[in-house]
């Protein structure tokens, strides 16, 4: 009994820190990349840019029909203050119809109520200007996205609006206005993805 001693402790052998291990690299899967990509930015751009145009051509527009007007105001024979206010009264209701025409014309090519469309495998996500986003699964996708074809205007194909994808989805529509190389991209990627192309409207 007295010769009992109590036991060490087991000692604990140092373990030299090992380096934290690499995670390993994922390739993302086809479902989280992204096929196909929209933004509204580069159409905002283009909207301010043929404001900018507009708004040069009808400045000519109103002096050429100034000169026109008040051309066949003198040949009658009437001049004065009158006549030079009534020349610009009709040259002002004329040109403001043209700028009603272009503004109407201008968002209806480059206007969207949307901000950012992206394809992916799965389907559409679209992302309104009120930052809401509504994702269209692959099943629904084709059936609810129709293109339209515009006029084109001049040889300018970055610039010219010639499709307007129209997405209907929830009982919500938005309206997407493409030019032909964002148009072909998105048929190539739908093509390779999907093996189908959007429907016309």
């Amino acid at each position: 009994y007295w010769s009992w001693e109590l036991p060490e402790c087991p000692r604990v052998k140092p373990v030299a820190p090992e380096a934290t291990p690499r995670a390993p690299e994922t390739t993302p899967s086809v479902g989280e990349g992204v096929l196909w990509r929209w933004s509204v930015g580069k159409y905002g751009i283009l909207y301010r840019i043929g404001w900018v145009g507009a708004v040069i051509v009808l400045f000519f527009i109103a002096l050429g029909l100034y000169g026109t007007i008040g051309t066949i105001v003198w040949l009658f024979n009437w001049r004065g203050f009158l006549a030079d206010l009534t020349v610009g009264i009709i040259v002002i209701a004329l040109v403001g119809v043209l700028v009603l025409m272009t503004r109407n014309t201008l968002r209806l090519l480059f206007g969207s109520n949307a901000r950012e469309v992206v394809l992916t495998s799965d389907g559409f996500t679209v992302t309104d200007r009120s930052g809401n986003v509504m994702f269209i699964p692959r099943d629904d996708a084709l059936d609810s996205i129709c293109i339209s074809r515009t006029v084109a205007y001049g040889n300018w194909p970055y610039w010219n609006i010639e499709f307007i994808m129209i997405i209907s989805y929830g009982g919500v529509t938005y309206r997407v206005p493409m030019n032909m190389g964002d148009f072909n991209r998105l048929q190539e990627a739908l093509s390779r993805a999907w093996g189908r192309g959007v429907r016309n409207c």
